[in-house]
């Protein structure tokens, strides 16, 4: 809580000038020194960019500095307006304020894990659309939507909430070699079920579906997934492509990722239902 806050991030080159701004000469500075460093973040290795960075006395105060000319105000952690913590509180009182019987199974079978996986899931989605959860998913209600992360930590403390007795582990942000699932259920060694998570204005939910997930569970050598897609707008036709490429998947290979939405949008209290 001491040290929280948002990082001095710039948007966009201007922004970075912007931030210089102190002073001509250290404008100048930036323009020179570490103004490479935006232009090719996203063609470049962060060691590559870290090295640059510390590739002399000059260009590390160059960079402090321009750092340090940014207005940063502390993180307030009461409101918590980014939903840094809501998850916490959840993880402590979901299983015991909306109780949900999972079961104690202790197969390693697929088909129970799977099972298993797509209760939680649903109970997710229950939460969300019926129980008032959604609201943690907006920094401005139904307009400016928190962080994607904060979706997924969500999820994991409803479904760790509810496995702790059911001997089910569960990893999130599990590396697959190439890439991060958000999240992998296991039961043993052999029986894996993989879920990922995306907002619907994501720029990538649709190939996502098929160019992410399908290479996850190929790494992990399992068939069984999920792709959960919380609608927070901007949906257009992307419920309709991801419904056409699961059928399309299985006519293909006879199995293929399960797709479920959830209405993300904060709904009105019932007093003010007419």
């Amino acid at each position: 809580m001491d040290v929280l806050r948002d990082l001095p991030v710039a948007n966009d080159w201007e922004e970075v000038c912007t931030a210089a701004s102190e002073n001509q000469l250290l404008r100048e500075q930036v323009s020179g020194l570490i103004g490479e460093i935006w232009r090719n973040k996203s063609k470049r290795k962060k060691s590559d960019i870290r090295e640059k960075a510390l590739s002399s006395k000059e260009a590390f105060l160059v960079l402090l500095k321009s750092i340090q000319s940014v207005d940063v105000k502390a993180y307030d952690v009461s409101i918590d307006p980014s939903g840094l913590r809501s998850w916490v509180k959840i993880h402590e009182n979901i299983a015991s304020e909306f109780p949900f019987e999972l079961g104690n199974p202790k197969s390693e079978n697929i088909n129970t894990l799977t099972e298993l996986t797509q209760k939680i899931i649903e109970q997710y989605v229950w939460l969300i659309e019926e129980r008032g959860l959604s609201r943690l998913l907006w920094k401005k209600k139904n307009v400016k939507r928190v962080h994607e992360s904060v979706a997924q930590m969500l999820f994991f403390a409803v479904a760790d909430s509810y496995t702790k007795a059911n001997n089910i582990d569960i990893t999130p942000e599990a590396d697959m070699g190439r890439g991060s699932v958000d999240f992998k259920f296991s039961s043993g060694y052999e029986a894996k079920v993989l879920v990922e998570l995306k907002f619907s204005d994501h720029g990538y939910v649709v190939s996502g579906y098929e160019n992410q997930l399908e290479i996850y569970k190929s790494a992990e050598r399992t068939d069984k997934g999920f792709y959960v897609v919380i609608d927070v707008g901007y949906m257009g036709t992307k419920d309709d492509q991801l419904l056409a490429l699961k059928d399309e998947a299985m006519k293909k290979n006879g199995v293929a990722s399960e797709v479920i939405f959830i209405n993300g949008e904060v709904k009105p209290s019932a007093s003010k239902v007419h």
